[in-house]
């Protein structure tokens, strides 16, 4: 915890003004300049991508930095990397030369008239000193660096500053006082427009606001805070603002909102791997449990706490960790373990008493070094006045002859050179300006032809599916769930129909081979096979859309070119067709597709049925299935389900639930496509019941992620949301899976496409 808030508090100093870069673009950039002054600059910027993760490496471009900048005489560029430097040492504790190098940037700055660079070193003492506990030389050295930002006007950098001093304030319990910066650090930033910097600004505000016990104020300022780390993806600020909330609403005793808020904040820290703040959301959460008096999983929460402090050597997380664990395990009734637990905290506690006198007699020698070396630097600048005041007075009388003679000449030639400057920047950004326009026509262009054919690709996929005229012919009571990730689709719904002689049935609108005449059959589905899939072919967008064609066509020719009905021949003869396609390019090809294809006909012979003792179940269909690692699914209200499969058993599954029972049908784990072993698919025949439901579909519903934690929906979860629905009429559950669909989405992405097929016998 202590890196985390000396790395917000560092964040917040006068450090934003240096932008974080990738280490190694910078470092490619130093093979291919040659300007010394631009090397100089580059080593300092290393140095800082480094100065957190790999202190040696930081050292390492710091030191050629100095020696470069020495070299060229480049002030400027040498106390930055001393400032730097000095972030550094004192990130790792390493106190003195922290100091040391503060003090060498501050003296350069200070010679170089750099009021900027000097309110940025006063700042960083004043964070140094805050993070040593030495709160009143803490806030000199920030009065001093808020004294120059005002001077030269620097907004950004007096809201920091501000917030620094009210941190000053707030660690002296005065909260008031702390308030009052807070707020105009806020408002500051508010006024400047400074997203980030609102955000941290106003999380204090709450803090202050929660110490004096005006929760409403405070949880006002705390939702500002967490709009603003949202929109910045700041994940550290969005788990501190989640812990706040939570501790609040500890306070007020709303214990499930606060596990909620603290379950969040867990989640975040774990995500980005900051265990000394998993360590703190997990102890707040043994509170609320402690609060209602669970102890025993407050207690469980807590021996995970430890573990993760001891790992990374974190005394002040182990030493509250064991304090509640001792507190815990007595109101649990288990004294023996709470007074071990208790010698436990008081031994690390006096451990930690020690590193504090250790450090805080570093921290004095430190302070009087500093102080010696401020005292050098004031003599040496008084010193240096009395100088320049001298050169400036003998100059001023050698040069005030020249300057009246030359006077005139200057003016002149800067005013010509400057109209001159003017109409040459005038002509490039006119130059430029049309080449801007010129490109972007070119791009939109572009991006308009590229729309434009993927919308006609859409309208030719569209082709290839039944309409839902002709869907509801032949499966009235039914529905189909179809809902691309882009403008077209991998996945698609297939129909074909077969009359009693054995023809392909068209609908209402068309006729057999084209001739209404050679059908004098009535058009009733109670006449008819039906046969419909869902498939999921392999990508989404354009690529999975050109494999759905091919797909879509091999299921075409294996019912129309090869009269096949049943649906493991149809698979079978599919991935043949479907491989003598892909063959036929130069290069291997291994897309395909996963699919369930049923066929479903009325008024069976009871010999084509499974055998059932129960006379009371009335078959009023047969449904014949065959999946390439896709399966079927059929709810019925009864419990008794029969199935015939040309390979043995075929329920893998059974969930009973609001008085119906899922089925499930076990598919072949092959695609439809090249595989390492090919084997013939497997044909399930099952009777069904008036009143049975069939589902078919693809893997992007279940696949999806969502939900608070941002998990996939899961199969499970997808069994439960169908069996609730089974009281619904078939529109109205295409309706309601399409609604539980978004609400699990919400703002996250589609991450596939979705196919769902329901039929109600």
């Amino acid at each position: 915890m202590k890196a985390v808030v000396f790395f917000i508090a560092l964040y917040l100093s006068s450090f934003l003004c240096i932008h974080a870069q990738n280490a190694d673009e910078l470092i490619s950039r130093l093979d291919t300049t040659s300007n010394d002054t631009l090397r100089v600059k580059l080593y300092e910027n290393i140095c800082w991508a480094y100065l957190f993760s790999d202190p040696n490496i930081a050292q390492q471009y710091a030191d050629t930095g100095i020696a470069l900048a020495r070299q060229i005489k480049y002030k400027k560029g040498l106390a930055s990397i001393y400032s730097n430097l000095g972030i550094l040492n004192d990130y790792h504790n390493h106190y003195s030369e922290a100091l040391e190098n503060y003090d060498k940037a501050l003296r350069i700055d200070i010679e170089e008239g750099d009021e900027k660079g000097a309110s940025r070193i006063y700042n960083n003492l004043g964070i140094f000193y805050k993070n040593r506990g030495e709160l009143d030389v803490a806030i000199t050295y920030f009065i001093k660096s808020l004294n120059i930002k005002e001077k030269t006007g620097d907004q950004k950098g007096i809201s920091s500053t501000k917030l620094g001093i009210g941190n000053i304030y707030y660690n002296k319990k005065d909260y008031r006082t702390a308030l009052t910066y807070y707020k105009e650090s806020y408002l500051i930033d508010v006024e400047i427009d400074n997203q980030k910097g609102m955000g941290t600004s106003a999380n204090n505000v709450g803090l202050a606001y929660y110490e004096l016990n005006q929760y409403d104020s405070a949880e006002y300022y705390y939702r500002i805070a967490e709009k603003a780390a949202l929109s910045n993806n700041n994940y550290r600020a969005q788990s501190n603002c989640y812990n706040n909330i939570g501790l609040l609403n500890l306070n007020k005793g709303k214990l499930d909102i606060a596990t909620r808020y603290f379950e969040k904040s867990y989640h975040i820290d774990s995500l980005i791997e900051d265990h000394s703040s998993m360590t703190s959301a997990m102890l707040n959460i043994s509170r609320v449990y402690s609060r209602k008096g669970n102890y025993h999983q407050s207690i469980s929460i807590i021996n995970k706490a430890i573990k993760i402090a001891e790992q990374i050597e974190d005394l002040y997380g182990q030493i509250n960790a064991y304090e509640m664990l001792a507190s815990d395990s007595y109101l649990n009734g288990e004294y023996k373990f709470a007074y071990e637990s208790k010698d436990r905290f008081v031994m690390l506690k006096d451990s930690i008493k020690v590193l504090e006198n250790e450090e805080r007699i570093e921290n004095l020698n430190a302070k009087y070094e500093s102080e010696k070396k401020e005292l050098m630097i004031d003599k040496l600048n008084q010193e240096k006045q009395v100088q320049e005041l001298e050169i400036e007075r003998q100059n001023i009388q050698k040069m005030a002859f020249a300057v009246g003679f030359l006077f005139m000449f200057i003016l002149a030639f800067v005013i010509f050179r400057s109209l001159k400057q003017k109409q040459k920047a005038n002509q490039l950004i006119t130059q430029q300006k049309k080449e801007v326009e010129y490109q972007k026509e070119i791009v939109e262009e572009k991006n308009k032809e590229i729309t434009d054919s993927i919308t006609y690709a859409k309208r030719i996929q569209s082709a290839i599916l039944p309409p839902q005229k002709v869907v509801k012919e032949y499966l009235e009571n039914s529905f189909i769930f179809y809902k691309p990730k882009d403008i077209v689709a991998g996945d698609f719904y297939w129909m074909e129909t077969i009359d009693s002689n054995g023809l392909r049935v068209m609908s209402d609108e068309h006729s057999v081979s084209n001739s209404k005449e050679n059908n004098p059959t009535p058009n009733t589905q109670h006449s008819k096979l039906v046969m419909f899939a869902a498939a999921d072919c392999t990508g989404h967008g354009v690529p999975g859309a050109m494999v759905s064609v091919v797909c879509n066509n091999a299921l075409n020719r294996s019912v129309r070119e090869y009269g096949l009905t049943d649906p493991g021949q149809i698979l079978d003869k599919t991935r043949e067709i479907v491989i003598q396609e892909f063959e036929k390019s130069e290069e291997e090809v291994k897309d395909g597709m996963d699919i369930a294809l049923c066929s479903l006909k009325y008024k069976v012979e009871s010999k084509k049925l499974p055998n059932t003792q129960d006379s009371t179940l009335k078959t009023v269909a047969t449904l014949q299935y065959a999946g390439a690692n896709n399966p079927l699914w059929i709810v019925r209200k009864s419990e008794s389900l029969k199935v015939k499969s040309d390979q043995g058993e075929a329920l893998s599954y059974a969930l009973s639930t609001f008085n119906f029972t899922l089925y499930e049908l076990k598919p072949n784990k092959q695609p439809i496509g090249k595989f390492d072993r090919l084997e013939p698919y497997t044909t399930h025949t099952i009777a069904l019941q008036e009143g049975d439901t069939i589902y078919l579909f693809s893997d992007g519903y279940v696949d999806q992620f969502g939900g608070e934690k941002g998990k996939k929906f899961k199969a499970k979860a997808f069994r439960e949301l169908l069996l609730s629905i089974q009281e619904h009429a078939m529109e109205e559950q295409r309706r309601i899976i399409d609604e539980a669909f978004e609400s699990w989405k919400g703002d996250l992405e589609q991450i596939d496409d979705v196919c769902i097929i329901g039929v109600r016998i």
